[in-house]
């Protein structure tokens, strides 16, 4: 693209993306386009622009690999991926959306600094491994970069994360070769990469290739950054790749003696000419180059695959076919053979040492005939196949979960035939090396099942089977069939006893069909119908394992703690020992792991510190089992997640959370639309964000700093810096929720974190966008968006919140499966907290009591926090501590009934009730609880103060303000604060005569900026009683415009209060008056 192009696509680009992008100047330009800097209006955020070239977009099919691949590369989300956030196409220019990353490439770091040597081999070296480790996970989402060279590596100036872009983008495009030899696409079944850094299976133009791929292109990357040189470089393009398959580079440890041999050897083995010969994974490549495994000598004989029928004969014929069509290839590249004249017989695209037959994906059979009879076959089909051959534990079937999950993935679910291609595409994504096929015939009054093999690497067909029986009789023994026939293509021993369907399952044909329609609804979020059709699977037979299994799942997913969960979860463990492996350790390590949670809402540690270690081993079998299991990897995350064997935020439970932030990580790796991965991964991230004290994220590791450390400045700056990193690692993550399996906790997840940031007006964006997604609308976004309107504009806030409340069914909303409704419920609350109007306070928490579910295993029949919340709203509001006290007392009696353990979660809750208490009131029976219920925690040295002062020790005041942060510091940070604790630091600076000091803690208060003390604070209303104490400092100090403006704010936020607060606001207008202007 010349000079002289890039001022009109500039303009070109803005007029096509005005309202949704920014576009600010050009970043620079490559073989396949230019990328210029922008900034995402909606989210407020830099992003790069990838514009492609005109004449490589010419054709419409160019046009639909290209929107086809980026769809498949903006489901990559890994901190050493630059991610994708959109692609189109507007004003004939196609564009995609990235990651924006302020530093440079490693072409650039390499031309300024030549070859790695000294203490920068170290840092090469961790490069590199995390490179192969981002390619490995693009691998394990089927996605192949195909053009891995240093220009698409990009290094964080910040961080000096090494990250990898570009991915697919050579793939989608059909054109020559450039003259530098550095930027090659081709037309399909010709080149695809870059000659320089391009696997010989790239020169000669195999379409399918695998990860190998890519890892040979990465060590040449890495024999480059040690050697100072690329191994193979040429006049023009062909003797590049002319030389790429012909001649092999000269070891590195000739070129680098000085070297550890570890890392001579193991980059040497990645760039093997034959893809048996390097790393059979990235990790594994990753691994060797850390010294973690010993670099094993390059392989001299083929490693055959197995098939249907193979022999030493034939795999030595085809090794020598693979020799000849290489050598070829290079005779045809060095004569200027026309593009895509070749034809190559590739290996079996099936990493090394993979037997393909020892893995599974069973795709929907389709239904020929039988009018809606046996549709339900469909789905039943892949059901009964993958419990069936999963009996056999050597034999790794993808789940039927799982294959529910890629079906929607590929869109797909309700499709009445699946292709070939379609379903090899979902058994690679899967990791998958065998996919079945096939279709359930009705004639007459029979029914004939086919079942097909196929091999997922080359689709040639490797076996069929067939069954057929009675239309009108239990199909399930056909499927029995099928499996034993199956079973023998995979080598199954023929003395392998296989236990009948109905045995494993269930009797009763009917329960067999409502459970698969719970599955079905339970994978599409539809918790309540799951709930039932589960429910009437176990009616229908009371010996249902999995039926029990999956209503436990549904119901600890609606409402954590329900007393009927331990109930069905350990029924369901009862009756396992009928099930395949896999189901059995999942089914025992999930009652165990409810029976942990149960006995520590009972206050009962014995048993979940004994519960917990029991569920941890049933995940780890499950996953030593088939480490390509999702389910298996989420289980164990969620066993380590809530396993705190020293309480929140201790060492030992910080522990667990590095195994589960590795676990969950696992489990997205895997399957990229787990969502509830997302949703505790980001809980992680939130508590080293900031919610958790003097915890630090430092690489992928968490760990306490210690608090004197904690005072000095290079160590609080290393804890700020890492606190937003993991801020921002949260908010990536709730945007790859987003991506990858869009629902209405994704957006309500990355709201609340713009929310605890400050952010109010990207949260409502956000929220919006929920809202006008009819799949991602729901009640509880509505009442969330009023919480972040709030935080702008309380007034219209109030109105949003009465629209809200007019909703026809608010029992809906108990029925969306969530777990912090009650937070968005209460939340809301603030827009009528803080304008004062107390009928809507007493609304609100008419619904939520009605709506939220009371915690499990308690004995109670509401959640208490719904009935203490109003209460405390009046008490901060004003209101006469005598007219509010007996019914607060009361509420707080709820509290102290509860038992320790499972009842201290939500006194620690009510803490923020009790503190506005203590504020109105200076009770010290409020004082004495706050402080026990909080035990534990960090001390609260305002209200240590007030209480010295209370005391008459004003000595003690004074000790205990020297720890109050410096209201100035905070302002200048944009810091999230606590509403009630700078009210109660204005007391204390006032108490002690120190007014502007009192000004400047209220000056903090501004509702952008508050966080809430929990999920139910009542505090609200003290922000807008704050402006008339403002005002009546200001007009002690003589501040005359200060003080006019503060109570002019206050007496319009309460316009139209609650008549029992119309005095405080009669004040304010009183003091206009006195300050000489009309009120």
């Amino acid at each position: 693209m010349t000079n002289s192009s890039i001022s009109p696509l500039l303009v070109s680009l803005r007029q096509a993306l005005v309202g949704r992008y920014d576009v600010e100047r050009e970043l620079g330009v490559g073989g396949m386009g230019q990328v210029l800097l922008g900034r995402d209006i909606a989210l407020d955020r830099p992003v790069a622009i990838k514009v492609i070239a005109p004449d490589l977009a010419s054709s419409p099919a160019s046009r639909q690999r290209f929107l086809r691949e980026a769809r498949t590369v903006a489901r990559l989300r890994h901190p050493n991926i630059v991610a994708v956030y959109a692609a189109g196409e507007a004003d004939n220019l196609l564009y995609f959306v990235m990651e924006y990353v302020e530093g440079e490439s490693l072409r650039q770091m390499l031309d300024r600094e030549g070859r790695t040597e000294g203490r920068r081999i170290v840092r090469a070296v961790s490069l590199l491994a995390d490179l192969a480790r981002a390619l490995d996970y693009a691998h394990a989402q089927g996605v192949v970069h195909r053009d891995v060279k240093p220009e698409n590596v990009l290094l964080d100036a910040a961080t000096g994360r090494a990250m990898l872009t570009d991915f697919g983008v050579a793939r989608a495009f059909a054109s020559g070769i450039d003259s530098d030899g550095d930027s090659a696409v081709t037309r399909t079944g010709f080149v695809v990469g870059s000659p320089r850094y391009m696997s010989p299976e790239q020169a000669v133009g195999e379409r399918e290739l695998d990860g190998r791929s890519d890892i040979y292109s990465l060590g040449l990357v890495g024999y480059e950054m040690f050697a100072g040189s690329a191994p193979f470089t040429g006049s023009s393009p062909m003797a590049v790749l002319t030389k790429q398959l012909t001649e092999a580079p000269p070891p590195l440890a000739q070129q680098r003696p000085d070297l550890p041999a570890e890392v001579t050897a193991t980059i040497d083995r990645a760039l093997g000419k034959h893809p048996s010969d390097r790393w059979a994974t990235a990790e594994e490549f990753a691994r060797a180059l850390e010294g973690a495994t010993p670099p094993s000598p390059i392989a001299v004989a083929s490693r055959t695959t197995a098939a249907t029928i193979a022999s030493p004969a034939a795999a030595v014929a085809r090794e020598r076919r693979w020799t000849a069509r290489w050598v070829a290839a290079a005779a045809a590249i060095v004569l200027g053979a026309a593009a895509g004249a070749f034809m190559w017989m590739r290996p079996s695209g099936v990493p090394s040492g993979v037997d393909p037959r020892k893995s599974f994906f069973v795709a929907p059979f389709e239904i020929l005939g039988g009018s809606d009879q046996l549709a339900w076959l469909r789905e039943g089909s892949a059901s009964m196949l993958t419990l069936n051959l999963a009996q056999w534990s050597d034999l790794n079937v993808v789940s039927y979960e799982r294959g529910l999950d890629l079906l929607r993935e590929a869109r797909l679910d309700t499709a009445r035939r699946i292709g070939l291609a379609e379903a090899r595409a979902m058994a690679r994504k899967a990791g998958a090396w065998t996919v079945v096929m096939g279709q359930v015939t009705a004639a007459g009054d029979s029914v004939l099942v086919t079942a097909r093999l196929f091999d997922v690497a080359s689709g040639g067909q490797v076996h069929q089977a067939q069954q057929s029986g009675s239309r009108t009789a239990d199909p399930r023994p056909l499927f029995d069939g099928l499996t034993r026939q199956l079973l023998d293509v995979a080598g199954a021993p023929s003395t392998m006893t296989l236990g009948r369907l109905a045995e494993t399952t269930t009797e009763s044909i009917e329960a067999y069909r409502a459970y698969l329609e719970g599955t079905r609804a339970m994978n599409r979020w539809q918790l309540d119908r799951a709930d039932s059709l589960f429910a009437l699977a176990t009616d229908r037979d009371s010996d249902f394992a999995l039926a029990y299994y999956h209503r436990a799942m549904v119901l600890g997913w609606r409402q954590v703690g329900d007393s009927s969960l331990l109930a069905l979860a350990e029924r369901a463990a009862k009756l396992a020992s009928k099930l395949p492996p896999r189901e059995r350790e999942l089914v025992s390590g999930y009652a165990d792991l409810m029976a942990a949670l149960q006995g520590e809402l009972r206050g009962d540690t014995i048993t979940s510190q004994r519960k917990y270690p029991s569920a941890q081993a049933h995940y780890a079998a499950a996953v030593a089992r088939d480490s390509g299991d999702a389910e298996s990897w989420y289980g164990l995350a969620d066993a380590y997640w809530h396993h705190r064997p020293d309480g929140w935020g201790r060492p030992r439970t910080i522990d667990n959370w590095n195994r589960a932030l590795r676990a969950f990580e696992r489990t997205l790796a895997l399957d990229s639309t787990y969502y509830l991965a997302y949703a505790h991964k980001i809980d992680i991230y939130r508590q080293a964000a900031g919610q958790t004290a003097l915890l630090m994220l430092e690489g992928d590791s968490l760990h306490l700093v210690d608090p004197a450390a904690a005072q000095r400045g290079e160590t609080a700056e290393r804890l700020r810096a890492a606190q937003r990193r993991a801020y921002e690692l949260a908010v990536r993550d709730a945007r790859a929720w987003i991506t990858a399996a869009p629902s209405s906790n994704a957006y309500q997840s990355l709201a609340i974190l713009y929310l605890t940031q400050g952010h109010a007006d990207s949260a409502a964006t956000v929220l919006r966008e929920s809202l006008a997604r009819p799949e991602t609308h729901d009640g509880q976004t509505v009442f969330q968006l009023v919480y972040a309107e709030s935080k702008s504009d309380p007034v219209a806030a109030l109105q949003s919140l009465r629209r809200a409340l007019r909703a026809p069914d608010m029992r809906a909303l108990g029925q969306q499966g969530s777990n912090n409704l009650i937070e968005s419920l209460l939340g809301a609350g603030a827009a009528a907290a803080m304008t004062g109007s107390l009928a809507d306070v007493d609304s609100l928490a008419s619904v939520a009591s009605r709506t939220v579910h009371a915690p499990g295993g308690l004995g109670l029949r509401e959640d208490p926090r719904t009935r203490l919340w109003p209460l405390g709203v009046r008490l901060a509001a004003g209101l006469p501590a005598r007219i509010v006290a007996p019914a607060f007392a009361a509420s707080l009696a709820n509290f102290e009934r509860l038992p320790k353990g499972g009842g201290d979660f939500l006194r620690a809750q009510a803490a923020a009730a009790l503190y506005v208490s203590y504020l109105a009131t200076r009770d010290p029976r409020s004082l004495a609880l706050l402080r026990g219920w909080r035990a534990g925690q960090p001390a609260l040295s305002e209200i240590d103060a007030l209480a010295a002062l209370d005391a008459r020790d004003t000595a003690a005041a004074r000790a205990a303000m020297r720890t109050f942060p410096s209201a100035d510091s905070v302002r200048s940070a944009q810091a999230p604060v606590s509403l009630p604790r700078w009210i109660a630091r204005a007391r204390v600076y006032e108490a002690v005569g120190d007014l502007r000091a009192a000004v400047a803690a209220y000056s903090v208060l501004e509702p952008r900026q508050i966080s809430p003390l929990g999920q139910a604070d009542p505090s609200w209303p003290l922000y807008a009683r704050s402006l008339f104490w403002r005002g009546q400092l200001h007009e002690r100090l003589g501040d005359r415009a200060a003080a006019i403006d503060s109570y002019q704010r206050f007496v319009a936020l309460w316009a139209d209060a609650d008549p029992a607060l119309q005095p405080q606001r009669e004040n304010a207008r009183a003091a206009l008056r006195r300050l000489g202007v009309a009120s």
